[in-house]
């Protein structure tokens, strides 16, 4: 653990490879651990282009390939998170700039 390099990307891929050996010793299903790699660094980059912002970006998922949708009121101005306001809002419309087609 010591020799680590102090990187945010050498810390990440020593908890996949930690993940990596835990899972190899169980009967649990595999899956893309590169892939999880990959979004945590896409979230830890995002985070340091902007700390504002970071938690208004959609990711796929490694398990099912789906994108999430945008939540319908930017991180900073959401002020309500109650389960009703997070599920029934509806999502950004199509074609805004928060729209995850927009974000290829």
């Amino acid at each position: 653990e010591e020799a680590i390099e102090p990187t945010d990307e050498a810390n990440i891929r020593f908890q996949a490879d930690y993940c990596g050996r835990l899972l190899a010793k169980t009967d649990l299903p595999t899956f893309d651990l590169e892939g999880v790699v990959q979004g945590f660094l896409e979230w830890e980059h995002n985070k340091h282009e902007n700390i504002m912002t970071f938690r208004d970006m959609c990711h796929r998922s490694v398990m099912t390939g789906t994108m999430a949708p945008p939540h319908h009121t930017t991180w900073l101005d959401c002020r309500d998170d109650s389960i009703e306001c997070y599920v029934h809002r509806a999502a950004y419309p199509e074609g805004s700039e928060h729209d995850p087609a927009n974000k290829a």
